[in-house]
C-alpha cells in the first residue's frame, strides 16, 4: 500500500454504517504465544491485560478516562498503566518504570513479557495492546504550543531529560515575552525553525513510538522511558536519522516495522480526530451495554477530545506551514492513512 504524502496538509474523516463482519471475524494477536483469539469470541477476564501505548499529543488521557470509565465500580478488565489508584496493574504486569506516561510499544512490551512469565502466562492471561492516533500535522502543531508552555519552563539550562533540549526552547519561544505567562506570541519562522532544527528529533514520533528497537533498559528497574528523555532519545534515533530526501515509506525499517507491529500486536487503535466512535468502536469490541457509556455523550460531562490544552491558534497555520510539517513526518503521514482506513471499515457507525 503506498500514499501520496507530497500535499497533505491533514485528513479528518466518517464513514457512517453498522458494524462489519470483518471487524468480527478479524483474528487478534495473543502476545503471550497462545492461540489467535477472535473479536466475536473475545472475553476479557480478570488475568488479561489491556496495555495503553500512550503517544504524546494525541488525547491518550482522555481516551484512558473514557474507557476506564465501565470499571471504576468493578474492575474487572485490568489496564496497563493504571492510571488511578482503582487499577493497580503494576504489580500484575512485573513492569515498574519510573514514569508510564509516555512510553513506547517496545518498552512495555519487553516489559510485561518479562512479567508475564511469573504472572500472565502462569495465569494463563494475554496482554492486549491499545492506543490512539492523532493526524501527524495537528500533533505536531499541538507539541510545538504544548511543549514551550508547559515543558520548557521546567527546564533546568543545562538538562537533557526532557523531551526538548535548550535549544528547541529557545527557537520556539523566541516570539514569547517570557515576563508574561499568557502570552502565546509567535510567527510562522518560529515553527518552521523549530521544525528543521537539527535538534528536533520528535519528528514521526507515533512511527517512532510504535517501531520495534523503541528500548530504554533502565525501564525495568525503575528508570524514565525513552520518549520523555531527550538524551536517551537522541541516542536511540539519530543514528537511524533519514535524509529528509531519501525518506522511503515503502521501505523505511521504522515504518514497515510500525505497521506490522500494529496489525500483529494492537487489539485497538483510535483516531483522535473521531474520539467518540473511537471510545464506542472499543466499548463494542469489549462488549460493553450502551447505557454504561450513555453520560460520555452529555454535554456536560463528557471527557474532552481535544488533547491538553496547548493554546494552538486554530486555523491560524498557513498551508506552507503545514505542508512542510507533513513533509517532516512522512512516516507518520503514511502510518496514519494506514490507520484511518483500517479504522473507518471496521469503526463506520
Amino acid at each position: 500500500m503506498t500514499h501520496n504524502t507530497e500535499s497533505y496538509t491533514g485528513t479528518s474523516s466518517r464513514v457512517p454504517g453498522r458494524l462489519p463482519d470483518e471487524w468480527l471475524n478479524r483474528s487478534v494477536p495473543d502476545t503471550t504465544g497462545l492461540h489467535l483469539l477472535y473479536a466475536r469470541d473475545l472475553q476479557i477476564s480478570a488475568v488479561d491485560l489491556l496495555v495503553f501505548v500512550h503517544i504524546p499529543k494525541c488525547a491518550g488521557s482522555q481516551f484512558m478516562a473514557a474507557a476506564m470509565v465501565r470499571y471504576r465500580k468493578d474492575p474487572v478488565i485490568r489496564w496497563f498503566p493504571p492510571g488511578t489508584k482503582q487499577y493497580p496493574s503494576y504489580k500484575a504486569s512485573g513492569c515498574h518504570p519510573q514514569s508510564t506516561m509516555h512510553c513506547s510499544f517496545s518498552e512495555l512490551h519487553t516489559c510485561i513479557q518479562a512479567g508475564s512469565r511469573r504472572t500472565l502466562m502462569r495465569e494463563g492471561g494475554r496482554a492486549l495492546y491499545v492506543a490512539m492516533m492523532r493526524d501527524p500535522v495537528e500533533r505536531t502543531i499541538s507539541e510545538f504550543f504544548w511543549g514551550r508552555k508547559n515543558w520548557c519552563p521546567q527546564l533546568p539550562s543545562d538538562s537533557k531529560e526532557y523531551p526538548w533540549p535548550n535549544e528547541l526552547c529557545r527557537l520556539a519561544n523566541r516570539a514569547r515575552n517570557l515576563s508574561k505567562p499568557k502570552d502565546n506570541s509567535f510567527t510562522n519562522q518560529d515553527i518552521l525553525d523549530w521544525l528543521e532544527s537539527p535538534f528536533n528529533l520528535g519528528h514521526n514520533r507515533q512511527t517512532k513510538h510504535v517501531a520495534a528497537g523503541a528500548l530504554a533498559p533502565a525501564m525495568v528497574g525503575g528508570g524514565q522511558c525513552v520518549n520523555m528523555h531527550y538524551t536517551r532519545y537522541h541516542r536511540l534515533w539519530e543514528q537511524r536519522r533519514t535524509p529528509l530526501s531519501k525518506i522511503d515509506t515503502r521501505t523505511d525499517p521504522s515504518s514497515v516495522s510500525a505497521w506490522q507491529i500494529m496489525q500483529q500486536h494492537f487489539l485497538f487503535v483510535g483516531v483522535q480526530s473521531d474520539f467518540y466512535r473511537s471510545v464506542r468502536c472499543l466499548r463494542r469490541l469489549l462488549g460493553i451495554s450502551d447505557h454504561m457509556w450513555s453520560f460520555l455523550f452529555s454535554s456536560n460531562k463528557r471527557p474532552g477530545a481535544d488533547t491538553h490544552r496547548s493554546n494552538a491558534p486554530r486555523g491560524r497555520i498557513p498551508t506552507h506551514v503545514r505542508k512542510s510539517i507533513a513533509q517532516y513526518n512522512k512516516l507518520d503521514v503514511s502510518l496514519y492513512l494506514k490507520v484511518t482506513k483500517k479504522f473507518n471499515r471496521e469503526c463506520p457507525f
